[in-house]
């Protein structure tokens, strides 16, 4: 359901410019500074609240809570107007809130040129049965997602998927070939996933990008963190050198991991870093 469908709304504005700065308190204070005529109150099935919407020169404008707490002056505000207090589902506001940037990439941004090969969605597909067998709708992240073909191989074995990357014209590929769902895609710093993603039991990075002296911090930054979310994982890498590294930084955190090669991919995902728990 679209985000002004749940609030019975024609249209509706985001504060917000993008998914990645709703952990930006900013955005509150700049709503309590617009003030308002009327107001919608969205509270999740805890009834906390998740949204705010305000209407303010004839458009209605919303600021969200599902990343960061909704402040006094805000509920303030609600009150003085003497707005409604609607309701739903934490996960169905999110999906909508995600669905509603994902529609702006796909506007807005310019989708890059095709970059998956002959045969790799096959390889992954394989790969991840051979790994984890089949899924039964487990939550999977797919970190550093790209334009979507790890994702892709996910959903067509029955894992549920939440994926994101920084790379906003890989994400517009992604989503208009409908390897991504809008619902279920995000941009964000794969280095701050704590703050946008609940934790799930299974996470993946297919063919992380080159890792040398200068990307060794953004890569290492980047698994910790996924590691942090998930309990078991998998990330592919074009080379054994690189594996031997992540798994290295993984042993840091002291999570079991072992490397095995991928003979059916020659080059993309070759070797695995397995974590099994």
């Amino acid at each position: 359901m679209k985000a002004a469908e749940i609030l019975e709304l024609d249209e509706i504005w985001f504060l917000e410019p993008s998914y990645s700065e709703l952990v930006d308190g900013r955005y509150s204070d700049q709503m309590v500074e617009m003030g308002g005529t009327q107001a919608r109150l969205l509270l999740d099935e805890q009834e906390d609240p998740i949204a705010l919407a305000v209407l303010q020169s004839q458009h209605w404008f919303a600021c969200n809570f599902i990343h960061r707490m909704a402040n006094l002056p805000l509920l303030e505000l609600f009150e003085g107007i003497g707005g409604e207090i609607y309701q739903c589902s934490r996960g169905e506001w999110i999906e909508a809130v995600r669905e509603h940037y994902s529609v702006q990439i796909m506007k807005q941004i310019t989708p890059a040129m095709e970059d998956v090969g002959e045969g790799r969605l096959a390889s992954i597909e394989s790969l991840v049965e051979g790994c984890w067998g089949r899924g039964r709708g487990e939550e999977v992240i797919d970190a550093c997602c790209g334009s979507g073909i790890g994702t892709l191989a996910l959903r067509r074995l029955g894992y549920r998927t939440v994926s994101y990357d920084n790379d906003l014209s890989l994400l517009s590929l992604g989503l208009s070939r409908g390897r991504l769902l809008p619902e279920r895609a995000i941009c964000i710093d794969g280095a701050r996933a704590v703050e946008y993603c609940e934790r799930a039991p299974l996470g993946a990075i297919f063919m992380a990008g080159e890792v040398n002296r200068f990307t060794e911090p953004v890569w290492h930054a980047v698994i910790i963190e996924l590691l942090s979310l998930v309990e078991r994982m998998i990330l592919t890498f074009g080379t054994e050198r690189e594996a031997d590294i992540a798994r290295e930084w993984i042993g840091e955190v002291d999570r079991p991991v072992r490397i095995l090669e991928h003979r059916a991919d020659p080059f993309y995902d070759r070797w695995v870093c397995l974590v099994d728990g």
